[in-house]
């Protein structure tokens, strides 16, 4: 049966292999802890929604005194070390699932005609249609030079390819916008996490130099005394 123990904050009883001890906090961060119990001591038990919930509010902390108040994007990377939740998403899957019909279509066409097969298919057309009009019917031809009928249709094809051509270029900037967005997050969790980690190592560092030259003064008083 796992050996259980209480909270110094949230009061709950948990598992023991569950729990961080205050010493083990960095310094910021074990003072807001304190804040929600004043009696918290470092060998106080703490468990780890409590540790990821001061986390959290150690990291809104830094947000808002390097840019301010929150906006959504951070509130959600802060959020995300509240739960211990990956930030990072498959956008490419997300916004495929989440196209229309008409959106497939547009994208569908937008493809097609910014290809190579477009060009030669239209350049035969082209080539084609003055052929027929110049030289096969050349006593009768539909359309003759200089090929009214013709620019009539590509002035047509012109108008409804442009705003298609957009339509597919609008939705590949909400997804450069949403990709933008997603990195941002990523990095800023990062970065938060980096400098977390880097004043732990240094705080460790400063315990261990501590402790080490507490040793060096206990063997050299022990010297003293051997010389006395």
């Amino acid at each position: 049966m796992n050996e259980t123990d209480q909270c110094a904050i949230c009061h709950k009883k948990r598992r023991k292999s569950s729990y961080h001890i205050g010493a083990s906090l960095s310094d910021s961060t074990f003072q807001i802890a304190k804040t929600k119990n004043s009696e918290l001591n470092l060998e106080s038990n703490i468990c780890e929604n409590c540790i990821n919930d001061i986390r959290a509010e150690h990291f809104e902390d830094l947000i808002k005194e390097e840019y301010g108040e929150l906006n959504q994007i951070e509130d959600e990377v802060v959020e995300s070390i509240r739960q211990q939740d990956l930030i990072t998403e498959n956008l490419n899957q997300e916004f495929e699932g989440a196209r229309t019909f008409s959106d497939r279509v547009s994208d569908g066409i937008a493809t097609f005609v910014g290809s190579w097969v477009f060009i030669l298919v239209f350049a035969f057309f082209l080539l084609g249609w003055m052929i027929v009009n110049s030289i096969i019917l050349i006593n009768q031809p539909p359309d003759p030079y200089p090929y009214i009928l013709l620019n009539l249709i590509l002035s047509s094809v012109a108008a409804f390819q442009a705003p298609i051509i957009m339509m597919s270029q609008n939705r590949q900037a909400e997804k450069d916008r949403l990709r933008s967005d997603n990195d941002y997050q990523v990095n800023l969790k990062a970065e938060l996490q980096i400098r977390h980690l880097t004043r732990k190592i240094d705080q460790l560092m400063n315990h261990q130099w501590r402790r080490l030259m507490e040793i060096q003064k206990i063997q050299m008083d022990m010297l003293r005394t051997k010389k006395e």
